[in-house]
């Protein structure tokens, strides 16, 4: 089984995320599952929707890319889930997001969810995820870390960076678990990544699951049980003609090139 995971940062600019992140992959798939971080370039490193869209362009290039490849199953490894849906109408492995993945599933863990994003400008974005997904009564709510990008990636290498982030992950989630949230969820690859070295995280009692690990998993059992999209209306299949004409935009960005 093949499994293209796509992140919206680069491994050029930013060799230690990835080096952490393939590392804690390859514990968590199957034996005899590949699994390939793809990024994209310039990477996502200004929080804001016009960089959501240029990245979700990017990764559909990819995700095209990764299924002409022979990729069984792609992840968009970004919890907004930019291109997900546009990415459904355009191949036919399946393809899972980590926001999706999730928020859907956490439901399983507890009632009411609390989210950790690492940015101010994603607190209406992961209330309107909730929406779109159909889960906005169980959203208790959604904090953000204040800690600038560059001491997230600093701490893939400093421990005391990485216990300061830490200490503010929690302190951002103790208000939603004392709301009512039962489960918290980091709503961004990096911290999953950073805290894969404590696999049974929890807030004042409620779990933190790790979402990485979860949308991982999520795809092996996709491509196990052939679980595709309805092409009935949501995610019908775009024309050739037109998956033809976004591959030529999107090249333009960079989409496709499997970086």
């Amino acid at each position: 089984m093949r499994i293209y995971y796509q992140s919206f940062l680069d491994r050029e600019h930013q060799p230690s995320y990835f080096e952490r992140l393939e590392e804690f992959l390859a514990t968590v798939v199957d034996p005899g599952t590949e699994i390939e971080v793809g990024g994209i370039s310039p990477p996502d490193s200004h929080p804001c929707r016009l960089s959501e869209l240029r990245g979700g362009l990017q990764t559909v290039g990819n995700i095209i890319d990764a299924e002409e490849r022979g990729f069984d199953a792609a992840i968009i490894g970004h919890f907004q889930d930019a291109g997900l849906y546009e990415a459904r109408t355009a191949v036919d492995i399946p393809v899972l997001g980590l926001g999706e993945a999730s928020m859907m599933n956490a439901g399983q863990l507890g009632r009411g969810v609390g989210l950790v994003t690492i940015d101010d400008v994603y607190l209406t974005w992961h209330r309107e995820q909730a929406d779109v997904y159909g889960i906005p009564d169980r959203l208790i709510g959604v904090t953000a870390l204040k800690t600038p990008f560059e001491d997230l990636m600093a701490a893939f290498d400093d421990a005391e960076v990485w216990a300061r982030v830490r200490d503010e992950f929690i302190a951002c989630a103790r208000p939603l678990v004392a709301a009512g949230a039962e489960v918290v969820l980091s709503a961004g690859g990096i911290f999953c990544t950073l805290s894969a070295r404590e696999p049974e995280m929890h807030v004042d009692g409620a779990v933190v699951p790790n979402s990485v690990a979860w949308v991982t998993k999520m795809a092996e059992v996709a491509v196990k049980l052939d679980l595709r999209p309805s092409r009935r209306s949501t995610f019908a299949k775009a024309p050739a003609p037109a998956i033809a004409e976004f591959r030529e935009a999107a090249a333009a960005l960079g989409g496709g090139s499997h970086a």
